[in-house]
């Protein structure tokens, strides 16, 4: 090899020069360049496309990190925003006293076309109080007892102008619960509500009226209870310090409505008053109003 790089290092005499063909010389070596130039020029087009895929494998990771957190964040806040079931707690406690297992008794699972609140019941036959909204969807409402077979309704009157409705049943001999008659409720009153929260049957619970608040289109005042106050109350009786029904829980207050402060402590109810029910019920539904079966 030494050899061959002395012979390529001799300079050439004319003579030879004169024998070679230096511009074929300089197009062979222009034209080798270039490949080399092509060469180059290739391993820097891979040399990119590789840094280009580690790149978006980087970004595809970075991405994905990203979709767990969001998704852990989200689950997180369902947990967070899940009410406190710290209620249960206190049912047990409340429940202690003979006289408020006795209000349990006349408080019913209420279901209808899929839908499911609270009823109570008013007269020995069977007269449950309950919310329009729970049983406005199918004739079929069926009603349960503590104890007992599941009731099927029949007769139903609606009154959707203050979310109420009767459902009429077959009974007899069945627990009933006593209207007020002569209800006076001011703020700061304690109540009882019984009804059937997310799913958890006979469920008793205190709470506060805190005022009345008006509901467009309705011709009447509506109570405010905080207490808590959930899915499945509705159709739930409200009752005074004697277990007296004053009221029926319908709907919760809009937390656009609430201070951040008053969001933080339980939620404020809304319940059609006594009288309202009264209205419905004192003829003992009388002919007058026309039932849809």
């Amino acid at each position: 090899m030494a050899n061959d790089n002395e012979y390529w290092k001799t300079p050439l005499t004319p003579g030879q020069k004169k024998e070679l063909d230096l511009d074929l010389i300089e197009e062979i070596d222009r034209k080798t360049g270039d490949d080399d130039h092509r060469n180059s020029d290739y391993q820097d087009t891979v040399t990119q496309m590789r840094e280009f895929r580690q790149m978006m494998l980087r970004m595809i990771g970075f991405l994905t990190v990203l979709a767990f957190i969001f998704l852990a964040l989200n689950n997180w806040t369902r947990l967070v925003n899940m009410p406190s079931l710290d209620f249960l707690m206190k049912s047990l406690e409340i429940t202690q006293d003979p006289a408020i297992r006795e209000l349990q008794h006349g408080v019913a699972a209420v279901s209808a076309g899929g839908q499911r609140g609270t009823g109570f019941n008013i007269h020995p036959d069977g007269m449950i109080i309950t919310n329009y909204h729970i049983v406005r969807e199918t004739p079929d409402v069926f009603v349960t007892f503590s104890d007992g077979p599941p009731y099927r309704g029949k007769e139903i009157f609606r009154y959707p102008e203050s979310d109420l409705a009767v459902v009429k049943l077959e009974g007899s001999d069945l627990p009933v619960l006593t209207l007020e008659k002569r209800p006076e409720t001011q703020p700061g009153d304690e109540v009882v509500i019984i009804g059937n929260p997310l799913g958890f049957p006979q469920v008793a619970s205190t709470g506060e009226i805190i005022g009345k608040t008006r509901i467009r289109g309705w011709d009447n005042p509506v109570l405010m209870i905080r207490g808590p106050v959930h899915k499945g109350n509705s159709g739930s009786p409200v009752f005074n310090s004697e277990g007296k029904v004053i009221a029926v829980i319908f709907a919760t207050l809009s937390q656009e409505r609430l201070s951040r402060e008053e969001r933080n402590q339980d939620p404020i109810g809304l319940a059609v008053p006594v009288e309202s029910i009264l209205d419905y019920t004192e003829a003992k539904v009388d002919e007058d109003t026309s039932p849809e079966n």
